[in-house]
């Protein structure tokens, strides 16, 4: 049961941010970058302590690696997001490219 759980989880994680179509926008709201980095965190951070059961003897005793991973990544991508919308460093998209692109910023007031 456990397992399929797992399973559900990772596999929806992917068919949301794969699968459904997303708004095009120019810049989404803080908690809807923050949200979508973090569920990109918890997918990576999953399937990398998936893929580490490939280096342990008994595989079927070390599936806590899994949710070990996921929240590793809900941290990571939780800081990447307050990372992406916060003021001093932000994103922007090249409007030649479409791509995105990271800046840092900074207002210096001269008389």
């Amino acid at each position: 049961m456990r397992r399929l759980v797992i399973i559900l989880c990772i596999a929806g994680i992917g068919f949301y941010t794969l699968a459904l179509p997303s708004n095009a926008r120019a810049d989404g709201s803080s908690l809807q970058i923050i949200f979508e980095d973090t569920l990109w965190g918890m997918g990576i951070g999953a399937l990398v302590g998936a893929a580490s059961l490939a280096f342990v003897n008994e595989p079927s005793d070390h599936m806590d690696r899994i949710l070990q991973g996921a929240s590793i990544g809900i941290i990571g991508g939780v800081c990447f997001g307050f990372y992406e919308v916060s003021p001093m460093f932000y994103s922007m998209k090249d409007p030649h490219t479409g791509k995105r692109i990271y800046v840092m910023g900074v207002n210096i007031q001269l008389k």
